[in-house]
């Protein structure tokens, strides 16, 4: 199972299901909307989704998987225990989660603060519907490029990619209706095997990690393999 494959889809072939928020169709209109990167393919490259639940809750999926993978997709969970439980639900004995992460140093979150395991705890408890007012001030206000050769660089710009008023954070506040899809989690490799580590430790989840690739230079995504014991 591939979470949130889009137009560049990770895993393929006939044993290959795809979970997203939005369906085939979609996608597509969404790339076109908003005048998105897509192949010159069939539908841009966006495969069947198999899976489509509005809220990406994972556990309306009646299956099991060998092996479930998310490439850019979990630093958009509103509740990463919650998540990380629903993807242990739906592996066999011995199965992996593959996830691919942006690296907060290489990416548009530089100048923000990485996320620690009170945050990740706090979400928990709060069991957000939608992201905290302070994501989206900060994805809106602090965040910046997304080049990750120039980051490498030393080459960070500056905050504030996006202007802000008073009047469009206070709609955000007050219209509970109001989504805005931005990264709720601030991942580096070393701060994420230590939330993940604390995690099962103190029994929140039960995910291992087995194995985790660091950022490879001029690029912004690290890898980490979960296994279900």
């Amino acid at each position: 199972l591939e979470i949130g494959p889009f137009c560049t889809p990770v895993l393929v072939g006939d044993n290959v299901e795809y979970f997203d928020v939005l369906t085939q169709q979609e996608l597509v209109e969404r790339i076109g909307k908003e005048m998105l990167f897509h192949w010159s393919l069939p539908n841009h490259g966006v495969p069947y989704i198999h899976h489509v639940e509005k809220t990406g809750n994972l556990s309306k999926i009646n299956k099991k998987y060998d092996i479930v993978l998310s490439g850019n997709c979990i630093e958009h969970q509103l509740n990463l225990i919650d998540h990380l439980n629903q993807v242990y639900d739906l592996l066999n004995d011995g199965g992996l989660y593959i996830v691919i992460c942006p690296d907060k140093r290489y990416c548009f979150d530089h100048f923000l603060p990485e996320t620690n395991l009170a945050d990740v705890i706090e979400d928990f408890y709060l069991n957000r519907k939608r992201h905290s007012l302070r994501a989206f001030i900060e994805h809106k206000f602090l965040t910046c490029h997304n080049y990750p050769e120039r980051h490498w660089n030393n080459d960070h710009g500056k905050p504030g990619n996006e202007s802000l008023t008073k009047d469009d954070i206070e709609n955000y506040f007050y219209n509970e209706s109001m989504y805005e899809d931005v990264h709720n989690y601030k991942f580096t490799p070393l701060n994420f095997e230590e939330i993940i580590t604390s995690l099962k430790k103190m029994n929140y989840i039960e995910l291992d990690i087995i194995k985790s690739f660091p950022t490879l230079e001029n690029t912004y995504d690290f890898k980490v393999i979960l296994k279900r014991a």
